[in-house]
């Protein structure tokens, strides 16, 4: 048994954290508070040292995560399978709620993500894609959206998949149009469709 000296209560030694020389002077259930009011105290200073460190140190640190992951990959996917099915419920409710704010809040980065999600399936989204220029596409169709009567969506000028060609997911073959042109078009239609579907002689 050991007395914390924080709280004064004595507990089994169980309670308490080790350290070099021992056990920690304060039980652990008071050295968490005492963490906790710190970093609310101090949150702002922390942080920032925190990012400092990490900019200084960005390609250790990266590479030493990249190594920690692959070298304890299964037992992370064990775990994360494990945690999932006995918090499945609680972790689709955070989900719907949190998906339901972020969707209202963030429409044109909701549906750019969404459209990358899905182009991810179909190996269309190459390195070189300018992310903010493809989400700023999708604001100017929520801004469509908010200042007209019609409902607009962005369009994949080139679709990501049909028969005879395959887009890509860049901002150069992204356009924001009325939802009934661009489901009328559907994958069917594209720049330079008479050349590829001309039959040879």
């Amino acid at each position: 048994m050991k007395t914390c000296s924080k709280c004064k209560v004595t507990k089994p030694k169980a309670e308490f954290s080790k350290r070099l020389d021992g056990l920690q002077p304060k039980c652990k259930a008071c050295a968490n508070a005492w963490r906790a009011a710190h970093y609310l105290e101090h949150r702002e200073t922390i942080l920032a040292s925190a990012a400092a460190y990490y900019i200084e140190n960005k390609v250790e640190i990266d590479a030493a995560h990249s190594a920690y992951r692959a070298a304890h990959a299964e037992e992370k996917a064990a775990y994360n399978t494990a945690y999932y099915f006995t918090n499945r419920e609680r972790i689709r409710t955070q989900q719907a709620l949190y998906g339901a704010g972020y969707c209202s809040e963030n429409p044109e980065k909701y549906a750019a993500q969404s459209a990358k999600r899905r182009a991810a399936k179909l190996q269309a989204n190459p390195a070189w894609a300018d992310p903010d220029a493809i989400t700023l596409i999708y604001a100017d169709c929520a801004f469509m959206n908010g200042v007209t009567d019609v409902r607009h969506e962005v369009d994949h000028i080139v679709p990501l998949i049909s028969k005879h060609v395959s887009g890509l997911n860049v901002e150069f073959n992204l356009r924001v149009t009325p939802e009934k042109t661009n489901r009328s078009k559907g994958n069917r239609h594209w720049p330079g469709q008479e050349w590829i579907m001309r039959s040879p002689g």
